[in-house]
């Protein structure tokens, strides 16, 4: 606070051993900080995470993506690789366990994998890192992680995490995960106290930046989530979606396209690559209603899309909403029709995959095979709710809004619509009014009604 220079020191030494300098360094700092070190950080200190540092270097690459990245299918799957290439070089770092159990996990938690083999390989990691070392921040963190992810049992979750916080307060994570299990209960006061304590904690978090942008957009607090996510980009200058991320926040926030439409035209765009540009080209034309682009990029580079959304089918879903908006529904129904074949095979191994049945009733709708597509919509609400997941609960809703209304019944799609938009959810309002998605429903009174109406503003 003084600006007074309180202590400093310089190091030649041999990286021989690099967690042993850590440790000397780790306990230097402490004392001349006069900091009183608890039985549990002094033995933190003193305890090598691995013997192998090409173990570590793995483990390291893999805790990095997870800080910068936006849980997707690719990112699991890096982060997968590197941990499972850690544990094989170090069958004893049980660090590298705990999180390769918290990988496995999300892939079940983000509707990309939910087998039965996903989730036994979950459970054999973490029973690894319990029995190498129970009392390890890391392996406590890990099984949190594993009750929360793959079984959703918030309860035993906050369990772990609590004695995360009360054992290490000021470690951010622990902070960090009660927030996220609490945001799942619909605890949103509680939750945004722990997140704003973990980025306080680490404020160069990417994770925790983006965590918060998830909660206040949820909410529908704009002006908060846009300071989140400009810091994002602050620290992830270079990254498309995260500077597509802020634009479509600012679009959310006053329906402005301007912002979006100078980043697709601007120099992050044209150095993320031209396909991965055009993907979200596409995706801003779609989100706000500007037809005549989406269809000439369809036209001129079919089937090519942002992968912003992982699971089967979603390009295809993508290209047939444009098709059929444009008046070709002969083509967008042509683009569907092996799509239910492979959803269908994909839960026969998931069958709690949420965002699979999602994709089946918006696939369905489209064919025009009605029952089908609201059988398959009612499903994935039911396995994902509002009342088992207060963040993803309600987009659970948007399949069946989406079935509905492509479907003929607009009356009860905009009874479906109005209770969405009236609860925490990251359905938008100009997003909704503008978005080709919900194309069927533009003109109809009810959808009128909803979309004019400064409540749902």
């Amino acid at each position: 606070r003084t600006d007074e220079h309180v202590w400093a020191q310089s190091y030649d030494r041999d990286l021989t051993d690099i967690f042993a300098i850590q440790s000397a360094l780790a306990q230097e700092i402490a004392k001349a900080l006069k900091a009183t070190l608890s039985p549990e950080e002094k033995v933190q200190l003193t305890r090598a995470p691995t013997t192998n540092p090409a173990a570590y270097d793995l483990y390291l690459q893999a805790r990095d993506i997870n800080r910068n990245g936006n849980d997707t299918r690719d990112e699991y799957k890096a982060q997968e690789d590197l941990l499972q290439r850690a544990v094989t070089l170090d069958p004893a770092f049980a660090g590298a366990w705990a999180n390769l159990c918290a990988v496995h996990a999300q892939w079940i938690f983000g509707n990309i994998d939910t087998s039965a083999d996903r989730l036994a390989k979950a459970r054999a990691a973490l029973e690894t890192a319990q029995r190498l070392e129970p009392d390890n921040p890391e392996v406590i963190t890990g099984s949190g992680q594993f009750y929360y992810y793959a079984l959703r049992d918030y309860p035993r979750a906050l369990e772990y995490f609590g004695r995360m916080t009360r054992q290490w307060p000021n470690f951010a994570y622990g902070h960090f995960m009660t927030g996220l299990v609490q945001r799942r209960q619909g605890r949103w006061a509680e939750s945004m106290a722990n997140l704003r304590r973990a980025s306080e904690l680490d404020p160069a978090s990417p994770e925790a930046a983006r965590n918060l942008v998830i909660s206040w957009r949820t909410l529908r607090r704009y002006d908060e989530a846009i300071a989140e996510q400009t810091r994002r980009v602050r620290l992830l200058p270079e990254s498309l979606r995260e500077s597509f991320e802020l634009a479509r926040l600012q679009y959310h926030a006053t329906g402005s396209t301007r912002e979006g439409d100078a980043l697709l035209a601007g120099p992050i765009a044209a150095r993320a690559g031209e396909a991965t540009a055009r993907g979200f080209r596409k995706l801003w034309a779609v989100i706000t209603g500007d037809l005549a682009t989406a269809a000439r990029l369809e036209r001129e580079y079919p089937g090519e899309w942002a992968q912003l959304i992982q699971a089967t089918g979603t390009g295809a879903l993508q290209t047939a909403v444009v098709l059929a908006v444009a008046g070709d529904l002969p083509a967008a129904r042509a683009r569907m029709e092996k799509v239910p074949a492979e959803l269908n095979t994909l839960l026969a191994e998931q069958p709690k995959n949420a965002t699979a049945w999602g994709n089946l009733a918006r696939a369905e709708a489209l064919l025009g095979h009605k029952a089908e597509a609201l059988a398959a919509a009612r499903k994935a609400l039911e396995i994902l709710s509002e009342r088992n997941d207060a963040v993803s609960g309600p987009n659970s809703r948007l399949p069946l809004i989406f079935a509905l209304a492509w479907t003929g019944e607009k009356e009860e799609a905009c009874t479906e619509l109005r209770r969405l938009l009236a609860a925490p959810s990251n359905s938008n309002l100009y997003e909704v009014k503008n978005s080709l998605w919900f194309a069927p429903l533009k003109g109809y009174p009810a959808f009128e009604a909803i979309v004019n109406d400064p409540k749902n503003n």
